[in-house]
């Protein structure tokens, strides 16, 4: 195993005549103006150097993240006032030149010359020594950064001690150290599962331990290709290079405070959701079982304060739900959801919802009466088996509830966020709810729910009219995730994902006609946007009975996708997949159906 040192210099710490902004030693600030540091920098004799600590943050996590994309082990960061230090190892016969232009390629022009190529050395001239593994280099970092005022990045560094400090010598130093595992076996994190953990829902004997865009990888090793985005929460695929840093940077600043006062990061989600929506006030919560509960509520609340003809003590109370649909398993969720076997074991159930077939304007405006408050609708149905519309089922809704005064809400959990490539699927239709719900892609796999509200429905919950809170929750609205979640916003609109999410989403549909064309297996092929839907059948006898047989089949060549009742493939991935990746997907699902 050979080991070697990646030194990164985080800033100079001096410089003759700087323009104002730049930093000084030891100072870990963000220059004013950044353009001037950078072109004093192209006039000055010296190497283009980092001049802030966030870019510092950047390098060092984009060198993590190629360390795990190529099977290197990164056994330690430290950082001193001056430089970022990585110890790298990967099997012997890389050579040393091709991880260093791996490194070059991914950083870029400006990262990339800030390395110090020292190779398996450390420090310069007369006193460098020749890093041989991990305690050596722990070793010698205990010495230099007492040093030179530098800190240590370690899990096991709580007390910010130096490993010199810790009684560690060059005698002590092992090879074995070097060849610990990363990460626990299969066996044995299914083996804590087992032990520790409810097992409320029967799992893969497969543990994911790491992934990149939409590629995952297991604790043995085994890459797959993940085209159903985490079951759509990472939205913008896993381990997106900034989204982690901004999670490294809201951590560093602020996580939670309580629902008592104003966060900033609340008010850059609320206002691109206001924007990018129907001008609609949000509420945050944690998933969208919570959101959809939230919804429930405040149609509740407006359905007392006009009773209309309602003679009853409770008012308007009712709430009209599609089968098919799915609405999360909370205690109201889940009797709003149009599958029985979601609610059943948890009687008696909570009184208020009644159920019709989706797509059917004629079935849901018979089952409107004197109690209705609410309808409740997925715009595209995702459990029900991303089941579409008719181009008049939305409008009429809409119309519908406007001529009984109803609240109309809109579960958008699984297709908000761009997914099917408008930023919320209702406005495909050029319709809008009175009442949104969002989970899933705008947490980006962070737990986020959304209830958003026209300023009549929301006014409803504003405590100070009410005289009382009518709804809450204490972490909800985080700023760690509401960070995440406001980023999420800024990337789908600064890299134009809507165009990308409905024109890769055509490309999908049309690839997945042209094989139905000539395969007796697929019934249809249906969906918007990356949002997809393929129902088999079973009439030519393939080899599969079920969905569920073809995802597991998939599953074992690598790729991830879903099943939704007993014969609809579900795909949904995440918006920066990649052309090519879409297609190797694909090459592998026909493959798999056409047995």
């Amino acid at each position: 195993m050979a080991v070697y040192l990646f030194t990164f210099h985080a800033y100079r710490s001096w410089m003759p005549d700087r323009p104002q902004g730049y930093v000084r030693k030891g100072e870990g600030v963000l220059p004013q103006d950044h353009g001037a540091a950078r072109e004093y920098n192209d006039r000055a004799s010296h190497p283009p150097v980092i001049f802030d600590q966030p870019k510092q943050t950047i390098l060092v996590s984009e060198a993590q993240t190629i360390c795990c994309e190529n099977g290197w082990r990164l056994h330690q960061i430290a950082t001193s006032t001056t430089h970022a230090h990585l110890l790298v190892s990967w099997c012997e016969f890389l050579e040393w030149k091709t991880v260093s232009n791996t490194l070059k390629r991914r950083l870029g022009a400006e990262l990339s010359k800030t390395l110090d190529q020292t190779g398996p050395w450390f420090g310069r001239g007369a006193s460098r020594k020749r890093v041989t593994d991990q305690k050596h280099f722990e070793y010698l970092m205990g010495q230099y950064l007492p040093r030179h005022g530098g800190v240590r990045w370690s899990e096991t560094d709580t007390k910010k001690q130096t490993h010199a400090q810790r009684g560690y010598s060059s005698a002590s130093m092992k090879d074995s150290d070097m060849t610990k595992p990363q990460t626990k076996t299969t066996q044995q994190i299914i083996g804590a599962h087992d032990e520790y953990m409810v097992n409320n829902i029967v799992r893969y004997p497969i543990a994911l331990v790491r992934g990149k865009g939409a590629t995952m990888w297991d604790a043995d090793g085994k890459e797959y290709l993940d085209l159903f985005a985490g079951f759509g929460g990472p939205i913008l695929g896993h381990c997106h290079p900034e989204l982690v840093q901004t999670v490294h940077q809201q951590a560093q600043t602020l996580w939670h405070v309580g629902n008592l006062f104003h966060t900033e990061p609340q008010t850059r989600i609320a206002g691109a959701i206001h924007r990018h929506g129907f001008a609609g006030r949000s509420l945050f919560s944690h998933s969208g079982a919570d959101a959809n509960d939230a919804a429930i509520k405040l149609a509740r609340l407006h359905g007392k304060a006009k009773p209309h003809k309602a003679t009853g003590p409770d008012g308007r109370y009712k709430v009209i739900t599609a089968l098919g649909s799915f609405h999360g398993r909370s205690f109201g969720g889940m009797v709003a959801t149009g599958q029985e076997k979601v609610r059943t074991g948890f009687s008696p159930h909570l009184p208020g919802f009644v159920h019709v077939p989706f797509n059917d304007l004629a079935a849901l405006k018979n089952a409107i009466d004197h109690e209705t408050c609410a309808v409740m609708l997925e715009p595209i149905q995702g459990e029900g088996g991303v089941n579409m519309p008719s181009d008049d089922y939305l409008p009429g809704v809409r119309a519908l509830c406007d001529e009984h005064d109803l609240a109309w809400v809109c579960d958008e959990v699984w297709t908000g966020c761009g997914r099917t490539g408008r930023w919320f699927a209702h406005q495909h239709w050029s319709v809008a709810p009175d009442i949104m719900t969002l989970a899933k892609g705008v947490g980006g796999g962070l737990p986020v729910g959304v209830m958003c509200a026209n300023e009549k429905m929301a006014a409803y919950y504003d405590a100070a009219k009410q005289g009382v809170v009518r709804h809450a929750t204490t972490l909800g609205g985080n700023c760690l995730s509401m960070a995440v979640a406001a980023k999420i916003f800024e990337i789908i609109e600064r890299d134009n994902l809507l165009h990308r999410a409905s024109q890769l989403g055509q490309l999908m549909i049309e690839r997945l006609n042209r094989f139905a064309a000539n395969c007796p297996h697929i019934k249809q092929v249906r969906g918007k946007g990356l949002f997809v839907g393929v129902e088999l059948t079973t009439e030519h006898q393939p080899w599969f009975k079920s969905a569920k047989e073809v995802v597991d089949t998939c599953l074992e060549k690598g790729l991830l996708i879903n099943a939704a009742q007993s014969l609809v493939l579900r795909l949904a991935p995440a918006l920066v997949v990649t052309d090519d990746e879409v297609h190797r997907g694909l090459d592998v699902l026909e493959r798999v159906i056409a047995v």
